[in-house]
């Protein structure tokens, strides 16, 4: 199981990160799912004594996959926020078919509010395909772009 699906799973807060990052080396133990490269490593630093290796790794794998995870934190936002947008938009009714077609959509009035531009020249940049739009269930979509 991969880290980010084990830390989801388990709703993953940052309070308990340290604990759950524990849980998830156990689990690898468990399955014998073992980084070598580590593993070797901690059984080179410990003259081959297999409890002190085996307590030495379950060390060195947290803080491996903490530096992993701070690598990762800011995609993680990104992604979060991207999901958070894709839910709202479904829920405002845009379509997901709708939202493949423009790939980052926001409601024509939005728009006008967020680019100070009026409806008729939204309604001409999409006429000439300078952003794509389309109707669903009686709102406009856009593109949001500037033009």
């Amino acid at each position: 199981m991969r880290l980010l699906e084990f830390l989801k799973a388990r709703s993953y807060e940052t309070s308990k990160q340290e604990e759950l990052l524990y849980e998830f080396v156990a689990t690898e133990l468990e399955s014998g799912a073992l980084s070598k490269g580590l593993w070797t490593k901690a059984l080179a630093e410990t003259g081959f004594d297999d409890a002190q290796a085996r307590a030495l790794y379950i060390k060195m794998r947290v803080a491996s996959l903490q530096a992993e995870l701070r690598e990762i934190a800011p995609h993680l936002r990104q992604i979060d926020e991207a999901q958070s947008r894709l839910s709202k938009l479904l829920e405002q009714g845009c379509s997901q078919e709708a939202i493949d077609y423009l790939k980052n959509p926001i409601l024509a009035a939005t728009y006008v509010r967020k680019y100070g531009v009026s409806m008729e020249k939204i309604n001409k940049a999409i006429s000439i395909g300078a952003i794509k739009g389309c109707l669903v269930d009686g709102y406009l979509w856009v593109q949001d772009r500037a033009l």
